[in-house]
């Protein structure tokens, strides 16, 4: 016996250096003994393997996003410092343009009288805005930037389809590069975090309207500290995000974002919104399609009743039928003289 239990130690001793086929092969052969049964000792000793493993694939997960937060940020700021005269101050507010385009939706929110900060992952429109906004720039109420956006840890540079139909540009070339959109060429531009765009200050209102990325930014509030983010924010609905349907990424953006405060909704038919622009309001002021009026309604409704499809309650004989998403976070009470923010 005691021979018997010295060759199952001596086994055991050995199991931590064979190949998962040579320990089944001991697991098979080693009986129980002096009261331990020697595969639950295996099956424990493999259990604290993986859990090892997990905890450091953990660690070097949140070592590689650690490390991505700082570049993105880094590479923010130093956009920030390109426009120096842009310096709000605690009392002015700011609006993200994430999704410049031609600047129609910027122009509208600087005549408001807002700071904007414009995005775009074309570098053309970009580079427009510069000239076509240069009063803006110089009186400290606006910066540009280019880059796309995506949620991941990746930093660098991915090819982005300019279609000739610039509203319809996108990382995704199925969705860009289609016929009646008059063609497409690739171009490389930077990808970043949308996180990083609170290097600019905290803004008080995010419109989103770039092509089925929208996630990138509703997503990327659960990453800010509750007190910078917006009062409002906005995006537009799309048939396919991340090869989701819709309406699977939007059901789940509204739930999101319902968690994290933003009690109220609005769904506003843009189909006769002017071409380049966004509800062609601002929130506050945009018709909600079921109660076709300006009141807010509870997204604990909207969520419980499920969201209804665009393409069959909405009637437009000559236009595509889409939704723009508002939301409005249970505190903000805040006014804005032209903007009718309540």
């Amino acid at each position: 016996m005691a021979f018997l239990g010295l060759c199952i130690v001596l086994a055991w001793g050995g199991l931590s250096q064979q190949s998962k086929p040579e320990r089944a092969v001991l697991r098979s052969l080693l009986p129980s003994a002096l009261g331990t049964d020697v595969r639950e000792v295996i099956a424990q000793e493999d259990n604290a393997s993986y859990s090892a493993h997990y905890a450091m694939q953990q660690q070097e997960s949140l070592a590689r996003r650690v490390a991505a937060d700082a570049a993105n940020s880094a590479w923010f700021q130093a956009q920030r410092l390109s426009f120096p005269k842009f310096n709000p101050t605690s009392q002015d507010l700011i609006i993200f343009d994430v999704g410049f385009n031609d600047g129609k939706d910027t122009s509208f929110y600087l005549r408001m009288g807002f700071h904007v900060v414009g995005i775009d992952a074309n570098a053309v429109l970009i580079e427009e805005g510069l000239v076509k906004f240069k009063d803006a720039i110089e009186a400290g109420k606006l910066a540009l930037v280019t880059a796309g956006l995506e949620d991941g840890t990746s930093l660098g540079n991915m090819t982005f389809w300019r279609a000739q139909m610039n509203a319809q540009s996108s990382f995704e070339k199925e969705k860009a590069c289609q016929e009646w959109w008059g063609g497409c060429e690739p171009i490389q531009i930077p990808v970043r975090q949308c996180q990083g765009l609170w290097a600019f200050g905290k803004p008080h209102y995010i419109k989103i309207d770039i092509e089925e990325r929208h996630y990138c930014c509703v997503n990327a509030l659960r990453l800010i500290r509750p007190a910078l983010r917006p009062d409002f924010i906005s995006w537009e609905m799309h048939e396919f995000a991340k090869g989701q349907p819709y309406p699977m990424m939007d059901a789940q953006l509204v739930l999101n974002l319902w968690r994290l405060g933003y009690s109220e909704v609005k769904l506003v038919d843009n189909g006769g919104a002017e071409e380049g622009t966004f509800s062609g309001s601002l929130p506050a002021d945009a018709i909600d399609w079921a109660s076709q009026s300006k009141a807010w309604r509870s997204t604990q409704d909207l969520i419980e009743g499920g969201l209804p499809d665009a393409r069959k309650v909405l009637d437009h004989s000559d236009h595509y039928h889409w939704w723009d998403f508002h939301m409005r976070r249970a505190t903000s009470d805040s006014e804005h003289e032209g903007g009718s923010w309540k």
